[in-house]
């Protein structure tokens, strides 16, 4: 799909709330690799002719290439075995990082972050999305699955942090339901029509033409600023994402939007007056808004799932007789019309093609079973596995890699992320100290504290004031490698006046053993330590 042209300014984004979980390997992961030693993980989905799952695929059954060389897996595993059910509670895993693993666990987490663009989609799509997402979370949604909810209109807004409760997630998307979307598309292009219409009935055609073309600048002017504000809130919702390490999978909901607004409005204003070549070429825009998006989306790996919300219901040529009148066609007769119709049919749909092709996921469309559409978005555990190769090209030198796969069973088709770029990352060693346990209403307060080297962090500010922003992921299992919590938090971390970092997180718990995990990402670069601890509560 050829990149439409957009422009996109800087947009910085706050969170204050925990944001997300997630549990990874160490070493061999769904997620990528951090370590000295480069390794790129990848998510692999394998599906039949029809769409379902394929869980009988081995690496010799694919061919990877990274920028047309081919790749040598290292590790190959199915995310779940072929005989388990993709529907039922999977373990954490029976190992973690650190106690005696001696060869790689899958872990069956995933992100899944719902998106509904209210900014341009009509209400009844908006509603027909979110219960589409009501349906997958009820029906689809894994134990482990780790779920987010955003939408984007006036601003990125963060409807729910990632998490795995159910209850809390269906509340949420509850409480979307009852929000009001701004005017789609569909409403503001009827409104262009009607104006250029008033403006025939003006009593000189010169002076109808000029209204018209007043018209059109000022319509491309205002779609232009929201197309703007709209890549530029995407853009910060990719770098939000780019906060947790590992692949995040995005789902978004819209009717699309306008990739090119003075071109539909040259083609509007030929339907009524005729071609005007010089006002058609002087409103189309050459310039790339989304492309600072989908290069977003690479580095934080977040694979993007568009899913036409529209379905199949389309306006007519000119818009619906009930909120505009009919047309005065141009000396070119109907076939300006048409192009006109294509291009606002159409044009709409290539944003959401390009942003799901160009980060590696796929667009879907043409059905009002939006249900169907999540749920093949998403996708299952079955057919899923993890891979990793160690790349030919070693240079850590921040290049994007290109990454394509092809199965030789026919008939089955794999999918992975589109590529990544090759960014040194470090790891710095973390201590974890199990401190004295408080009784606490039949369970007990299970502090933990841990100790990270002051000099191993990249400070921020002048004296004093320095400051880092840290992400605190911890998992806990019990004694059965069944997950127990698992979450996500941004920490600001002050100048400490000694050499060592310290903080402690609690856990409430009943007697057992657990054993946990705790991995801690600085923000700004991305090198991270984790540590591992074992609690024995009496």
């Amino acid at each position: 799909m050829k990149s439409r042209h957009r422009i996109a300014g800087t947009i910085a984004a706050l969170i204050a709330a925990p944001l997300g979980i997630f549990a990874r390997h160490r070493s061999h992961a769904p997620f990528e690799l951090r370590t000295q030693t480069q390794l790129v993980n990848l998510t692999i989905v394998a599906t039949n002719r029809k769409g379902q799952p394929f869980t009988h695929l081995k690496a010799s059954d694919v061919i990877v290439r990274e920028d047309g060389k081919r790749q040598t897996l290292v590790s190959f595993e199915p995310a779940v075995a072929p005989h388990a059910s993709a529907s039922a509670a999977i373990p954490l895993a029976n190992h973690l990082p650190g106690f005696g693993l001696s060869s790689p666990v899958p872990q069956s987490f995933r992100y899944i972050a719902f998106v509904m663009d209210d900014s341009s989609t009509s209400y009844p799509d908006l509603i027909s999305s979110i219960r589409a997402a009501i349906r997958w979370v009820k029906t689809r949604q894994l134990p482990t699955d780790q779920v987010a909810l955003f939408s984007i209109g006036m601003g990125v807004r963060v409807w729910q942090p990632f998490t795995s409760d159910r209850k809390l997630l269906l509340s949420r998307l509850h409480a979307m339901e009852h929000e009001n979307s701004a005017p789609s598309d569909d409403q503001r292009i009827n409104g262009l029509l009607f104006r250029l219409h008033s403006c025939t009935d003006l009593p000189q055609l010169s002076v109808q033409e000029s209204c018209a073309k007043i018209e059109v600048r000022h319509f491309t002017e205002e779609e232009t600023a929201l197309l703007v504000r709209r890549t530029e809130q995407l853009r910060a919702l990719m770098n939000m994402l780019g906060l947790f390490p590992g692949e995040k999978r995005l789902i978004y909901f819209g009717d699309g939007f306008l990739t090119n607004p003075g071109r539909l409005a040259s083609y509007a204003y030929a339907t009524y007056f005729g071609t005007d070549t010089q006002m058609e070429w002087q409103l189309s825009d050459p310039n790339e808004f989304l492309r600072p998006v989908t290069d977003a989306a690479l580095r934080s790996n977040v694979t993007i799932y568009t899913i036409d919300a529209h379905g199949l219901s389309a306006s007519p040529i000119m818009g619906n007789a009930t909120e505009v009148p009919s047309n005065i066609l141009g000396p070119e007769g109907p076939r300006d019309a048409v192009t006109f119709g294509i291009e606002r049919q159409y044009g709409p749909q290539d944003a959401l093609n390009e942003l799901a092709w160009d980060t590696g996921g796929l667009p879907f469309s043409g059905d009002n079973d939006l249900a169907t559409f999540t749920d093949r978005a998403i996708g299952d555990i079955a057919g899923t596995y993890y891979a990793s190769y160690q790349p030919t090209n070693s240079r850590l030198d921040g290049s994007y890699r290109k990454i394509t796969i092809r199965c030789l069973i026919r008939g089955v088709h794999v999918h992975t992320r589109a590529g990544y770029y090759a960014l040194p990352i470090h790891e710095f060693p973390v201590r974890a100290k199990v401190l004295k346990f408080r009784p606490n209403a039949q369970r007990f307060l299970a502090p933990v504290e841990f100790i990270l080297n002051r000099s191993d962090l990249h400070w921020r500010g002048r004296g004093k004031r320095r400051s880092d922003d840290l992400v605190v992921a911890h998992t806990l299992v019990n004694s059965s490698h069944q997950l127990v919590t698992s979450r996500v938090q941004m920490l600001q971390a002050h100048y400490p006046e000694s050499k060592r970092l310290t903080f402690a997180i609690g856990w409430n718990l009943p007697p057992g053993q657990y054993t946990g995990v705790v991995q801690i990402t600085e923000a700004g670069t991305s090198d991270f330590g984790v540590a591992n601890f074992r609690l024995r509560v009496p």
